[in-house]
């Protein structure tokens, strides 16, 4: 598969590579360990690309877990509320974005 060179922000970078760090995620730490910090750019074929989707898809649906309750809720928690609105809201469709425009994702 052919490799194209996605731009791909330092800050949505560094919150993938947290990600994948702290769920001790092999292949996308590999993947990441391409980031070109310069360009803040990134070398990824079709695969790699929906990998790292699915990493951010992975966390998503683990803030989604941690924090089911609207504001209504006597278990609202504000903390995880903040943190499913970054993820969620942010980095998810951010990261989905960047490969999105260069090959076909499945979100």
């Amino acid at each position: 598969m052919d490799s194209k060179l996605i731009e791909f922000p330092r800050d949505l970078f560094k919150e993938v590579r947290r990600i994948a760090a702290r769920e001790s995620f092999p292949l996308a730490l590999a993947i990441l360990d391409r980031y070109d910090n310069d360009t803040q750019s990134i070398a990824v074929n079709q695969e790699e690309a929906q990998h790292l989707v699915d990493v951010v898809g992975y966390e998503a649906t683990r803030v989604s877990l941690k924090c089911p309750y609207t504001d209504e809720h006597p278990d609202y928690d504000d903390e995880l509320a903040e943190e499913w609105d970054e993820v969620c809201q942010s980095i998810h469709p951010h990261t989905v974005n960047c490969f999105k425009q260069h090959f076909e994702i499945d979100e």
